[in-house]
């Protein structure tokens, strides 16, 4: 979901990219007259400021490009972050993905994926895997797709 869909909808975006580029796009395509308001933060994950609360997380093929000695830490400011009945939706590359030695990068496997959402509400907890032509060559593609939900307090 891009952060345009989401601003048309009413949301309040924060969009974080260690790319000036990225920022700059963001921002060019955000300029419209949108209900929620977009603010932007060029940051890597090691260097990312505490979250604001947030009902709705989505990392969408972002959380694989932190180092994996900091992702417990980024991961962590994610379920601070989330609001009590928020939802998060990202994705994790899986360990079988073509990347995978990659060191700089973090992989999961399906149960570390289960105990990082413990106390969750997983919705959906879904692997694909899929081989395809990049530039580079043949990639497998691995990724977990979640959606896990805090748990609203008092019920």
């Amino acid at each position: 979901m891009q952060a345009q869909q989401l601003m048309q909808s009413g949301w309040d975006v924060l969009a974080v990219d260690n790319a000036p580029e990225a920022i700059t796009r963001t921002r060019a395509n955000c300029s419209g007259p949108y209900v929620g308001v977009l603010t932007t933060c060029q940051s890597d994950f090691e260097h990312l400021p505490d979250l604001p609360p947030a009902s709705l997380i989505h990392a969408g093929l972002a959380l694989p490009f932190c180092r994996p000695e900091h992702f417990k830490q980024l991961w962590q400011q994610v379920l601070q972050a989330l609001e009590p009945g928020g939802v998060f939706v990202g994705h994790f590359f899986g360990a079988q993905h073509s990347w995978s030695t990659r060191t700089h990068m973090t992989f999961h496997t399906e149960q570390a994926i289960r105990d990082l959402c413990e106390g969750l509400e997983i919705a959906l907890l879904r692997e694909t895997q899929t081989s395809t032509q990049a530039p580079s060559g043949p990639l497998n593609w691995h990724r977990f797709d979640v959606i896990a939900s805090k748990p609203s307090q008092g019920l």
